[in-house]
C-alpha cells in the first residue's frame, strides 16, 4: 500500500543569498520526494534562491511580515501559516523562529524543528528572550556546531535535551567539473600572475572585514600585486569603500557583490580568508575547502569545526589585522604548502560536511519525533 509523503513546512527570513539560506536551498533538494513533500515559506521575501528551490518542485510563498518585531507579525504568520497542513515546521534563523514555532504549536503541528545557526551574545536582552520563548514551543533545536550548542544552552538556558548538534553541510556537486585556476581567472577576466584571496561573508562589522583591510595592507606593502576579491551582499553597516580608499587599495580591492558563480571565483583563488568575530559554522569555509583552498580564518565559533589549524588552513585570533596578514603572507609565500592544506581541507569537508549525508541525518530525525508523537511511525517507506 502506497502512503503518502510526510508534509514538512520549512519558514525562513527569506530566501535571499547567505549561508542558512543556501544550507535550507540545497537541503529542501535533497529531500527523499518518496518520503517527504517540502514547502518554504519566507518571513519577508523570495530571494535570488527561491528559482533554484521551486526548480525542484517545492513552492515558495511570502508571508509578508514587517521587517521590525510588532504584534501584526504573528497575526499574518497565523493567517498565511494556516492552511499548510504541516506534519513538521522547521524554522531557520531567528525570525523565523519567532514566529513559525508559536504559529506551528498553536495549529497543533506535531513536530517543530528551530533551527539556531550562529550565536548572539551580544543580543539585546529582549530579542534573546523572543529566542527562548519561542523555544518553548518547539520539539527540540538543531545547533550547526557545538559552540552555537554551549550558546543554547547557557546562554539562552534552552533544554539540553532538546539541542540536537547537526552541522551545516553543502551540496559538492557544485565544485566537480570546474576549470583549473588558469581556466578559471581566463573566464572571470582576471589576472593570471598575482596571488588573489577570497573572503565570501556579508558585508557587516561581525564579519570583520575592517581588520582584514588593515591586514591587506600589510600583505600589499609585501606583495603589492596581491588582490583581495570581497564576495557577499552589503547590508549596509560597515563603510568598506571609504576605508579600501583611506588606505590606498583602491586598485587591490574588489566588491563583486552577491554572485552565483562562487565555485568558479574560488577556482580561480589562492587562500580564502574569514576574519569573522562571532560565527556558527560558516558555509563559506565549506565552499572554499571542496574548491581545495586553504583557508586562514580567525579561531571564533563553528570555524576550529571546520579548518583545523596547521592542516586545512591558519587560524587567528579575531581582531588582530597583525596576525591575519602574517598568516596570509605566510600562505602567499609558499605554493606547496597551499596545495597541501588545500588537499587536507577538500578531503575535511567531503568526509563531515556532504549535504546528502546531513540531509539523510535530518529525515531519520524527523521520522523518529513523529514516530514519538505517534504520528505517522512507520507509515512512509524507506
Amino acid at each position: 500500500m502506497r502512503h503518502e509523503p510526510i508534509n514538512v513546512v520549512y519558514v525562513i527570513n527569506s530566501l535571499r543569498a547567505g549561508g542558512a539560506e543556501r544550507f535550507l536551498c540545497d537541503l529542501v533538494r535533497h529531500l527523499d520526494p518518496n518520503r517527504f513533500r517540502a514547502q518554504v515559506f519566507c518571513l519577508y521575501e523570495r530571494g535570488q534562491f527561491a528559482p533554484t528551490v521551486e526548480a525542484a518542485n517545492v513552492p515558495v510563498h511570502v508571508i509578508g511580515a514587517k521587517r521590525r518585531v510588532v504584534p501584526a507579525n504573528w497575526m499574518q504568520a497565523w493567517r498565511r501559516l494556516g492552511g499548510m497542513h504541516a506534519d513538521i515546521v522547521h524554522t531557520h534563523l531567528h525570525e523565523a523562529t519567532w514566529y513559525g514555532i508559536p504559529t506551528a504549536y498553536l495549529r497543533r503541528v506535531p513536530v517543530r524543528v528551530s533551527h539556531l545557526q550562529s550565536s548572539h551574545w551580544n543580543w539585546p536582552r529582549k530579542l534573546r528572550w523572543l529566542d527562548r520563548a519561542a523555544e518553548a514551543f518547539a520539539s527540540t533545536t538543531l545547533v550547526c556546531s557545538a559552540t552555537v550548542e554551549e550558546f543554547a544552552h547557557t546562554g539562552l538556558r534552552y533544554p539540553a535535551h532538546k539541542l540536537e548538534v547537526v552541522p551545516n553541510a553543502i551540496d559538492l556537486d557544485r565544485f566537480r567539473g570546474l576549470p583549473d585556476q588558469e581556466g578559471a581567472r581566463r573566464s572571470l577576466g582576471l589576472p593570471q600572475d598575482c596571488p588573489i584571496l577570497i573572503c565570501l561573508a556579508s558585508i557587516t562589522e561581525e564579519k570583520g572585514q575592517t581588520y582584514l583591510l588593515e591586514a591587506m595592507q600589510a600583505v600589499h606593502a609585501e606583495l603589492p600585486e596581491a588582490r583581495l576579491l570581497l564576495v557577499g551582499r552589503d547590508r549596509g553597516k560597515a563603510d568598506l569603500r571609504a576605508l579600501v580608499n583611506e588606505k590606498g587599495l583602491d586598485e587591490s580591492v574588489a566588491f563583486l557583490g552577491t554572485r552565483e558563480d562562487v565555485p568558479l571565483l574560488l577556482t580561480a583563488s589562492d587562500v580564502s580568508v574569514l576574519p569573522s568575530l562571532r560565527e556558527g559554522l560558516p558555509l563559506s569555509l565549506l565552499e572554499s575547502a571542496a574548491a581545495g583552498l586553504p583557508a586562514v580564518a580567525t579561531s571564533v565559533g563553528g570555524i576550529p569545526e571546520v579548518v583545523e589549524d596547521g592542516v586545512g588552513g591558519i587560524l587567528v585570533p579575531p581582531r588582530d589585522p597583525a596576525a591575519l596578514a602574517g598568516a596570509l603572507l605566510t600562505l602567499l609565500r609558499d605554493s606547496e604548502r597551499r596545495r597541501a592544506m588545500g588537499g587536507a581541507a577538500r578531503e575535511r569537508v567531503q568526509l563531515n560536511f556532504d549535504i546528502r549525508v546531513i540531509t539523510e541525518r535530518i529525515q531519520d530525525l524527523y521520522i523518529s519525533m513523529l514516530a514519538a508523537n505517534g504520528r505517522r511511525a512507520g507509515m512512509v517507506p524507506r
